[in-house]
């Protein structure tokens, strides 16, 4: 799968749109809905491509063969978009025939925690309005419980996540985290019924697992931490309780 972040005014000339407005749109809607599902058991590791091109073309063609640094800002925060989210970045010409090591020389050097993002659809051409964060929806069907969390992101990718169970009372969370007693449950990345297709995105996740070994009008407080490949953790703090039907 291929993600193509256009740098300069080509595309949004054609057609008619600000260049923001594209940006936004890749950013805060199609590439979070593609990252969710790239984490998936037969899912691939997302590229991303950016152009030298534009109106600052001549400009950060020089600064991709370090001749200047006149541009280097946006091509900077072009690899550190693309890093952020987790994607092999490349950065080339319109032909894509340029080579060079400027990603490699330019990105982070060590991962940073995983950060969470939004599959909700925005507006066209704005950005979401916040991350979901954390558990978003406790799903019971009968008999059984399911928990349902949105996608998070890092350059260490694939994303992992964890669902954690304290029984009775709400987390100690300066406490809690250590404590052996709490169950540290890894989640799958199974996809809830109603994820796809057309409507209102407003209450709907791309991921949902179902929740075993609890026992029936207990009281119980779910968690889910995201986990990247480095093995950092997210440190969010926003639970749900749930009675057991």
């Amino acid at each position: 799968m291929l993600y193509l972040k256009v740098i300069g005014w080509i595309a949004a000339r054609r057609s008619g749109l600000t260049k923001l407005h594209l940006f936004n749109d890749n950013k805060y809607n199609y590439v979070q809905k593609l990252l969710a599902e790239s984490d998936r058991t037969d899912g691939s590791r997302v590229l991303s491509l950016g152009y030298a091109e534009g109106p600052n073309g001549d400009l950060m063609k020089k600064a991709l063969n370090g001749e200047q640094n006149e541009a280097s800002k946006m091509l900077l925060a072009d690899v550190q978009e693309a890093n952020d989210l987790g994607m092999v970045h490349y950065i080339s010409n319109a032909q894509v025939a340029a080579i060079d090591t400027y990603v490699i020389d330019h990105r982070d050097a060590t991962a940073k925690p995983p950060i969470w993002g939004n599959t909700m659809t925005p507006p066209f051409g704005k950005p979401y309005s916040e991350a979901r964060v954390g558990i978003q929806n406790i799903d019971i069907r009968g008999k059984n419980v399911f928990v349902q969390w949105d996608v998070a992101h890092s350059q260490a990718r694939p994303i992992s996540y964890m669902l954690y169970v304290k029984e009775g009372q709400d987390f100690d969370f300066k406490q809690d985290m250590k404590n052996p007693e709490i169950q540290a449950v890894p989640l799958h990345l199974g996809i809830p019924l109603d994820y796809a297709g057309r409507g209102d995105r407003t209450k709907r996740y791309p991921y949902e697992d179902k929740v075993e070994g609890l026992t029936s009008g207990k009281t119980y407080y779910f968690l889910i931490r995201a986990r990247n490949a480095a093995d950092q953790f997210d440190n969010n703090e926003k639970s749900m309780k749930i009675i057991v039907p």
